[in-house]
C-alpha cells in the first residue's frame, strides 16, 4: 500500500509542471533538444530563469523569463499574443534556425523568424543579461546572434536593452504594457522615443500622448524626477541630430524598469539580501506631470523669462504713478497663453536661436551679451519704465534658464533677487541649448560623482512629507 502510494506520489511530481519544474542542461539548448512544460534554462549565474508560466490567476501557459529569486517578475514572454490553453507546450529549434512553439495538438504557436539562415548547428542560451539569444555553434557574440529577445520588448526593459527609433514606426523597439496583470497580451499603454521636435521619451494610452520625459539636455531627460542615480546610467546614440537608440549601462546593481499597465514607468532595484524590489522612482510623478494636465504645455524656460519681466514690469509702472509698493508682498502675475503667443508672435521660430532643457530658448542671451538686451522691450513701455530694472529682470530670467541644474536660482532667490534693488546679481551662464548634443565635459563632473564600485552599496531615497 505504501509503495503505490510513493509511485502515485512520484508520477504527480514528474507530470505536473505546476508543482514542479526542472532545470535541463543549464543555459542552453542545442538543435537536437526540446524544451517541454516544466523543464527550464537557468542562466549561469542562477539570476534568470526561461520556461513555461502561468501568470497571477490566469491557467493559460506562457513561455517567458523571469527572475530565478522572484518568479513572479516576468520581464519578456515569447507568445504574448497567443497563450496555449493546455500544459503540452513544446519548443524546438527547426531545422532552418528558428525557435518554434507547439502547443499540444502540435499547432503553430509562435516562432522566432531569425533574419537570416545559420551555417552552423545553432544553439539557444539565455545569458546572465536576461537576454535569450539564438547563436551559431562555433561563433559567439553578439555580431552573430541570429536572433536575440532583446530586439522584441514587452513591458520591461532591462539593463542593455535598447528602445530604437525608426522613421517607420513598425521597426521601432518599445515597452507596451501588459493587458492585466494576469494577461500579458499587449496593453494600451507604450512607452518610446519621439523625435517630433526635441527627442525625448514619450508615454501614450493608445495614440494619446499621456507623459513626456521632456528633452534631452545633456545630463539626462529633463523632466525626469532624479537628476543622477547610479543604477541608471543611460547610453544614447544620435545620428544627425535623431536619437536612434536608448539604452542603460550594466552595473552592480540589478535593476529593471517596467511600463505598468495602469500607466507608470517604474524604476527597480532588487534588494537581494531580502529578495524584494525596490522602487527607486516613478514617472509620472504627479498630476501636473501628466502630458497639459495643469494646462497649455508652453516651453517653460519662456514662460520663466515671460512672468518674471512681467512681475517687474508691472512693479515699475505702479511706481511710475507715485504709488506706495510693499516689496513684501511682491506677486507674479498670471498670463493668459494669447498673450505670451503675441509677446513671441506665435511662438514664431524666427525668435529662436536654440533648444533648451526647458524649452525654446529666445534671443535675450545674445541680445544680452551684445549689450542690446532693452530692443527685446515692448517700444510701448518706453516711457513706462526704468531701463536698470528691466535689465534686472532680464538678467534673474537668464540665470533661471542657464545649461546646469545646480547654477540656477531656487525660487525663494527669485524673489529675493526681484524684491532687493540692492542685491548683487551674478552674470548668466550660457542657456541649454539643446543642439550642443554633448554629455557634460569631463571638467565638470566632480571626481566624487564617478560610481564605480566593486563593494556593496546601499541607495537612500529622500522623500519629502
Amino acid at each position: 500500500m505504501e509503495s503505490q502510494a510513493l509511485l502515485i506520489f512520484f508520477n504527480v511530481l514528474l507530470f505536473s509542471p505546476t508543482l514542479l519544474q526542472f532545470s535541463i542542461a543549464g543555459d542552453t539548448l542545442g538543435p537536437n533538444q526540446s524544451l517541454v512544460d516544466g523543464e527550464t534554462l537557468v542562466s549561469t549565474s542562477q539570476r534568470f530563469e526561461f520556461g513555461f508560466f502561468s501568470p497571477g490567476s490566469s491557467k493559460n501557459r506562457y513561455l517567458g523569463i523571469w527572475y530565478v529569486k522572484t518568479p513572479a517578475t516576468v520581464v519578456w514572454v515569447a507568445n504574448r499574443n497567443n497563450p496555449i490553453t493546455d500544459s503540452q507546450g513544446i519548443l524546438n529549434i527547426s531545422g532552418d534556425g528558428s525557435l518554434v512553439l507547439v502547443n499540444g495538438k502540435q499547432n503553430l504557436v509562435w516562432s522566432s523568424n531569425p533574419s537570416q539562415v545559420p551555417t552552423d548547428e545553432p544553439f539557444l542560451q539565455l545569458l546572465d543579461s536576461g537576454n535569450l539569444v539564438l547563436s551559431r555553434k562555433t561563433k559567439m557574440g553578439s555580431d552573430n546572434y541570429l536572433w536575440q529577445s532583446f530586439d522584441y520588448p514587452c513591458d520591461t526593459r532591462l539593463p542593455g536593452m535598447k528602445l530604437v527609433w525608426n522613421s517607420n514606426t513598425s521597426l521601432g523597439k518599445q515597452l507596451t504594457s501588459w493587458r492585466a496583470s494576469d494577461d500579458p497580451s499587449p496593453g494600451d499603454y507604450t512607452l518610446r522615443i519621439d523625435n517630433h521636435g526635441l527627442p525625448q521619451l514619450v508615454m501614450n494610452l493608445g495614440s494619446t500622448k499621456e507623459y513626456r520625459s521632456g528633452p534631452w539636455n545633456g545630463l539626462r531627460f529633463s523632466g525626469y524626477p532624479r537628476a543622477h542615480d547610479p543604477a541608471f546610467e543611460p547610453i544614447l546614440e544620435f545620428k544627425e541630430d535623431l536619437l536612434i537608440s536608448l539604452s542603460e549601462r550594466n552595473s552592480s546593481f540589478i535593476s529593471r524598469a517596467i511600463q505598468t499597465q495602469s500607466g507608470f514607468l517604474q524604476h527597480y532595484i532588487l534588494n537581494e539580501k531580502s529578495s524584494t524590489w525596490d522602487l527607486m522612482y516613478t514617472a509620472p510623478n504627479d498630476l501636473c506631470d501628466n502630458y497639459e494636465h495643469c494646462g497649455p504645455n508652453v516651453p517653460s524656460g519662456m514662460l520663466t523669462l515671460i512672468s518674471i519681466c512681467g512681475c517687474v514690469l508691472m512693479k515699475m509702472k505702479i511706481t511710475r504713478r507715485g504709488l506706495e509698493v510693499k516689496k513684501e508682498n511682491l506677486e507674479l502675475p498670471l498670463f493668459d497663453l494669447t498673450i505670451i503667443a503675441a509677446a513671441t508672435s506665435n511662438f514664431s521660430r524666427e525668435h529662436m536661436i536654440g533648444e533648451g532643457g526647458f524649452g525654446p530658448v529666445y534671443k535675450a542671451w545674445l541680445q544680452w551679451n551684445e549689450g542690446r538686451s532693452m530692443e527685446l522691450m515692448d517700444t510701448c513701455l518706453k516711457d513706462s519704465c526704468v531701463e536698470s530694472q528691466v535689465q534686472r529682470c532680464m538678467q534673474v530670467g537668464l540665470l533661471c534658464v542657464q545649461k546646469l541644474p545646480e547654477d540656477r536660482p531656487a525660487m525663494s532667490s527669485v524673489v529675493f533677487m526681484l524684491g532687493n534693488e540692492g542685491a548683487v546679481l551674478p552674470q548668466p551662464k550660457q542657456p541649454g541649448f539643446f543642439i550642443e548634443r554633448s554629455f557634460v565635459d569631463n571638467a565638470t563632473i566632480p571626481t566624487s560623482d564617478k560610481f564605480y564600485t566593486d563593494d556593496e552599496a546601499t541607495i537612500t531615497i529622500l522623500e519629502a512629507r
